[in-house]
């Protein structure tokens, strides 16, 4: 039987990472084969998000800013809808951190479903990232399917030693069973080996139907929420057209990570390169936003994370949760005008900083708007990929 998707589940020690494109190259896959459905789960959001947003600049000497657009410049009468937008960046690494060493536990699914494309993805991506590994950082490779094997154990990366790794990984092939779990705590194994000096890496690849112990997704699920109370967080990956998006957000959520899709193997690339360069070195967590409408909108929807229970009407609390190096979240308000009052919308946010220890305010972002136009290009041009999604 062919599987049409795999996920990879990304479960670490020391950081998180960041997920905010999913829907984005999964509308893309779907188009390619036709099938419209695509519509049912779409997030507006993650469209928005997959597109770098390098033209918010964070000032020297800080870590986070926020920054809010409208999305047209035009005069809202009172009873119509607008749209703002909310944007948050981080800084990016410093040398310092990006030359640190990193341990990464690569937990591989090589069962039967995911023979075909899926393993030959898995399998050049997986290369790739070895190849982005520098000298002093270590690997771990698992596979599984229905038992679990240790292919290299803790190896110090060095010009020799990717060459055997390159080698190693040409031959793996998909055969069996799938036992998450066993590949899982097999990988946890591993990950005890690493030096407990250096930032800590476990990355699973599966297509996430684990039949053996009929395991179901709930349960696998749930398990992810008691790793993720244990400080170790869970992010899944779907690639394929087939993908169960349901069930990888809900491992995904549990899990305390984020659920990404990749519409071909060099997506998949793309997210591994991502995830062992930027997303290694987290900087905030417990990230904030408050938004306080006043009396001169109402809230119609947020297009992006939904506000927390004790929310009033017209104040509005956004949790962003833990954000990474060079990481951004666009968030999309619609509003409608119900005052003549020419007030506009206040957004302020807090964050807990990893470096520093301690509480502080997020930075309010003063970029001037483009020349020769009164509203920022790239703000523009979120503007347009919001109104055709």
């Amino acid at each position: 039987m062919h599987i049409n998707y795999i996920l990879i589940i990304v479960a670490f020690l020391l950081t998180g990472c960041a997920s905010k494109s999913a829907s984005y190259y999964y509308t893309q896959k779907q188009l390619q084969h036709g099938d419209l459905r695509f519509h049912h789960t779409l997030r507006i959001n993650e469209y928005l998000n997959a597109f770098e947003q390098d033209w918010l600049v964070v000032p020297a000497n800080q870590e986070i800013v926020v920054r809010k657009d409208s999305l047209t410049q035009k005069d809202t009468p009172v009873g119509e809808h607008v749209f703002k937008q909310i944007a948050v960046k981080t800084r990016r690494l410093s040398r310092e951190e990006s030359r640190k060493p990193i341990a990464i536990c690569f937990v591989i699914d090589i069962s039967g479903s995911m023979s075909g494309e899926n393993i030959d993805d898995t399998r050049v991506a997986l290369k790739n990232a070895v190849r982005e590994l520098r000298n002093g950082d270590r690997i771990s490779i698992v596979l599984f399917n229905h038992e679990s094997y240790v292919l290299t154990s803790n190896v110090l990366i060095s010009h020799e030693s990717i060459i055997s790794l390159l080698t190693n990984i040409d031959k793996i092939q998909a055969i069996g069973g799938t036992d998450i779990e066993l590949g899982l705590v097999t990988g946890y194994e591993e990950m005890a080996k690493f030096p407990k000096t250096v930032n800590q890496r476990l990355l699973l690849l599966t297509d996430g139907r684990s039949n053996v112990q009929a395991r179901s997704p709930q349960e696998i699920a749930n398990q992810a929420s008691i790793d993720y109370s244990e400080n170790v967080r869970i992010s899944t990956i779907g690639l394929g057209h087939g993908v169960d998006e349901t069930v990888l957000r809900d491992i995904a959520e549990k899990g305390g990570g984020h659920y990404y899709f990749a519409n071909n193997g060099k997506t998949l690339t793309k997210f591994l390169r991502e995830d062992l360069h930027t997303t290694i070195v987290p900087v905030a967590k417990d990230v904030h936003l408050a938004i306080n409408l006043g009396s001169t909108y109402e809230l119609i929807n947020i297009y992006g994370p939904q506000p927390e229970k004790d929310s009033s009407s017209n104040n509005l609390k956004v949790n962003l949760g833990e954000l990474n190096a060079n990481d951004w979240r666009i968030l999309i308000l619609e509003l409608k005008r119900v005052s003549s009052q020419a007030k506009g919308i206040q957004v302020s946010g807090d964050y807990f900083s990893i470096a520093q220890q301690k509480s502080s305010d997020i930075v309010q972002s003063v970029q001037p708007a483009q020349a020769q136009s009164n509203i920022n290009k790239y703000v523009l041009r979120n503007s347009i990929i919001f109104a055709n999604v």
